[in-house]
């Protein structure tokens, strides 16, 4: 398979690596380097318009060469969406950093984090806005409803903030950046497309900060390359719900002892991000 794509032959069995809830990921060695395969979910890729999708937001992610430290599909032929069998792939170098999670994550790495945000934002990559959501509004009470009211209630705020949005990460998350030598790297440009800055920033906020010095050390990094709109704080403080509830609605439906465990996970991520509300509100407003 890679010595068809890259003509070098594999030098040892494929191996699993961990993580990734929807695709599978894995090590690859040949005579000459070493790749890392991401096998697209064949759920996801019987959906109309979603390789497609996935290799534009992989070639957006080449518009930050240069700006950060990052790894991108690797691209052969025009093509970066190869295929063995039924099952279609991208190829990556391979990085030897590894991922940083809480409790173990300082003000470094906030700043670190902020600073590439921000430089991300700066370099403001120009992109359409793009509605919170579809127009057909989700019925909670069908899937959880002793939360529907709740959930009904944060939709109802969501609303789309002024221009102009920009093309950046959206799923800056502590597992999508490797660590070696105190240098980030960011990886896994799937979800890369328009966003709201300010909508961006209160979720990597909520990602990452674990400590009012940390979202302290994160917006000051990020307001060095990037200015923050006083206009745009609280629509994009309620926006950030917006992914939350789209996560939660898919695994609710699931029916799968796995889509229950995330459907938990991702409710408290939701209670506990409504308790932050006015924090981040008033944390923002500081630094416009």
């Amino acid at each position: 398979m890679i010595s068809d794509v890259f003509g070098n032959a594999l030098t040892a069995p494929l191996k699993r690596l961990s993580g990734g809830f929807l695709h599978e990921t894995y090590l690859a060695h040949t005579e000459k380097e070493s790749f890392v395969l991401k096998f697209i979910s064949p759920s996801v890729a019987a959906r109309p318009g979603a390789l497609e999708s996935i290799a534009r937001a992989e070639r957006s992610a080449k518009s930050f060469e240069g700006v950060i430290p990052l790894v991108t599909a690797i691209e052969r032929g025009g093509k970066l969406l190869f295929s063995h069998g039924d099952r279609f792939f991208l190829v990556f170098p391979f990085h030897p950093g590894k991922s940083v999670l809480p409790p173990d994550i300082t003000e470094f790495h906030c700043a670190k984090i902020g600073e590439i945000l921000g430089l991300i934002h700066g370099k403001a990559v120009p992109a359409p806005k793009t509605p919170p959501f579809p127009e057909e509004k989700r019925d909670w009470r069908c899937r959880l409803p002793q939360e529907a009211d709740l959930l009904q209630k944060l939709e109802s705020r969501l609303c789309t903030p002024p221009g102009p949005y920009v093309v950046s990460h959206r799923d800056l998350d502590p597992k999508n950046v490797l660590w070696q030598d105190s240098i980030p790297t960011v990886i896994d440009w799937e979800a890369a497309g328009p966003v709201c800055p300010e909508e961006e920033l209160v979720e990597v906020i909520n990602y990452w900060a674990t400590s009012p010095e940390g979202e302290k050390a994160l917006v000051r990094a990020y307001r060095e390359h990037c200015p923050i709109r006083e206009e745009c704080i609280v629509p994009a403080v309620d926006l950030g719900f917006a992914p939350l509830l789209g996560w939660l609605w898919y695994n609710a439906g699931l029916g799968t002892a796995q889509g229950d465990e995330q459907t938990e996970l991702t409710l408290g991520q939701i209670k506990a991000a409504l308790e932050k509300r006015e924090h981040l509100v008033r944390l923002l407003s500081v630094y416009v």
